[in-house]
């Protein structure tokens, strides 16, 4: 089942690893009282050394990010030798804090920063579950 992605909800889209990766700033509007939103992140490309180790969803009042909030940080689960290949990082529920109109992600390397791989970021309304 094909899913659309709303290119308004695109946090990332083939973005270089490193040892930080701070994602674009997506606005949730004024009052976001929304309907839930899940963060999905992707490798679309595998790392050639190091690994992704975390990923943290901040919001802020202002698009500045001026008094960052973190809101949740995901530690990831899969080895390095797992993120060699392209792979589902996390998918998570986007908690956001009343007053958190503006939201990004920022993406931590393991104590080797993740080199040449590719990741993929976006906010979607549902996820996806694989079939086995």
């Amino acid at each position: 089942m094909a899913v659309t992605i709303d290119a308004k909800l695109l946090l990332m889209e083939d973005v270089a690893t490193a040892a930080t990766v701070t994602s674009s700033v997506l606005d949730l509007g004024k009052n976001n009282t929304l309907n839930p939103l899940f963060v999905d992140v992707k490798l679309t490309t595998g790392v050639t050394s190091g690994n992704v180790a975390s990923i943290k969803l901040q919001s802020s009042a202002d698009k500045a990010f001026t008094s960052p909030i973190d809101e949740m940080t995901v530690t990831i689960g899969k080895t390095a030798a797992q993120q060699k290949i392209p792979c589902q990082l996390a998918q998570f529920f986007c908690p956001v804090q009343p007053g958190g109109r503006y939201i990004r992600i920022i993406v931590t390397g393991g104590s080797t920063a993740p080199a040449g791989g590719k990741l993929w970021a976006y906010l979607t309304p549902d996820i996806q579950v694989p079939h086995v």
